[in-house]
């Protein structure tokens, strides 16, 4: 039996097709379904994370904030950053 790779296994032919469906990808955090299948095809883990990363926090979001909400030690002037959110940094772990 000749296994086809998942990126290119088409749905059941019961199974309709959403062009804008979401799909939940744990911890009932919900993304894009075709945002979800482009990151699920990346061969390094690095470019899946940051993908990830990127499709549950817009960049703008990401520059203000940091992974634990711990004060920079370099900046010492900068007040702390706000913590990503706890539940869906999990989903990402």
């Amino acid at each position: 039996m000749d296994l086809v790779p998942r990126e290119t296994t088409p749905p059941p032919d019961g199974c309709p097709r959403k062009e804008n469906a979401m799909v939940d990808i744990g911890g009932g955090l919900r993304m894009n379904s075709g945002a979800w299948i482009h990151i699920q095809g990346h061969q390094k883990d690095s470019l899946f994370v940051k993908d990830l990363i990127l499709g549950i926090w817009p960049k703008e979001q990401l520059k203000n904030r940091s992974l634990q909400g711990n004060h920079c030690p370099r900046f010492l002037d900068l007040p702390a950053k706000t913590p990503l959110t706890p539940w869906q940094l999990e989903v990402v772990r």
